[in-house]
């Protein structure tokens, strides 16, 4: 069998209409890697053509019914036969120099993991958005990663034991801490890849809700808990 250096997970709820051009974007990327890696997309619980169209593009697609997030990124991981892990969103696009240089600072075995700089494509705009973005360039002088494109160790991702499955939100941030402190252990930092950054979709923000749906939980962090009050993450895929 093969050895499989990377493994790269995708949770895909409802995500027919962008689901193509993302597989594209990683095709792309991986065809400029000698490195051999994999695609896993984790259908999560998809009432649209989200699984049929993967699995027409050459991916393996694991099936998670419970709709969540943190479940989705652990499903397929569990499934996963990669030396390293990159989860990616939907509708984030995973370029040739992100893949190399998360491959490399994995691969020189000087860092646990990582992540890079987000910046939001679209046209949508408001108070939401740019409140979005203070909160989500906050967290990064942490040494936190956005979502939408993180990377790890295998082994590290399972000794910390991968992502949150009680929170419905902010899965992802308590993730990056925890690698922090596994990488403190074992010499091996984590942090975002220097001069990159990955581009994600604004798609939230179309709705004028978005403002109150994204603060009510941050104001009130129990609230990340329950899935009814993170409507934010889970809002339907119509873009």
């Amino acid at each position: 069998m093969p050895f499989i250096n990377y493994s790269i997970i995708i949770p895909a709820y409802n995500e027919a209409k962008l689901i193509a051009r993302c597989l594209h974007w990683v095709a792309e990327s991986m065809a400029e890697v000698e490195l051999l890696g994999e695609i896993i997309v984790v259908d999560n619980n998809s009432t649209d053509d989200t699984a049929l169209i993967a699995s027409n593009l050459n991916t393996t697609v694991v099936f998670e019914p419970i709709n969540q997030i943190a479940r989705a990124r652990n499903k397929g991981a569990k499934c996963a036969k990669g030396k390293n892990f990159i989860f990616l969103d939907a509708d984030t696009q995973l370029t040739p120099a992100l893949l190399k240089s998360a491959l490399k600072t994995l691969n020189n075995q000087t860092h646990c993991g990582g992540g890079a700089r987000l910046r939001l494509a679209g046209k949508q705009s408001g108070i939401a958005k740019m409140f979005f973005m203070w909160v989500v360039k906050s967290i990064q002088r942490s040494n936190s990663a956005a979502g939408c494109f993180i990377f790890c160790r295998s082994d590290a991702f399972f000794e910390i034991g991968g992502f949150n499955q009680k929170l419905y939100a902010t899965e992802d941030y308590w993730f990056c801490r925890a690698l922090n402190r596994w990488g403190k252990m074992n010499n091996l930092p984590f942090s975002l890849l220097a001069n990159q950054s990955v581009e994600s979709s604004d798609r939230k923000f179309g709705s004028p809700f978005s403002l109150l749906q994204l603060t009510l939980p941050m104001l009130v962090p129990f609230f990340f808990y329950s899935k009814a009050l993170c409507l934010f993450w889970y809002k339907s895929k119509d873009k």
